[in-house]
């Protein structure tokens, strides 16, 4: 896949995982490529590669 920009609801569809995990795992240091917060919305972006990279390092980590 190329690494295309995701939103936040593309990725959770595209790992199959609720908005809350992807919201835990951010908090937990995944990388989010674009994060423009401000009064009128909020705009963020994730790296599919990125992402993908650091969860397999998670799981490299916990030995699993």
């Amino acid at each position: 896949m190329d690494d295309r920009l995701l939103t936040t609801k593309e990725l959770c569809d595209m790992l199959a995982v609720s908005r809350q995990a992807v919201y835990k795992w951010r908090q937990g240091g995944m990388p989010v490529a674009i994060d423009n917060g401000g009064r009128r919305g909020r705009v963020i972006r994730y790296s599919w590669n990125a992402v993908v990279q650091w969860l397999n390092s998670r799981v490299q980590k916990n030995g699993k």
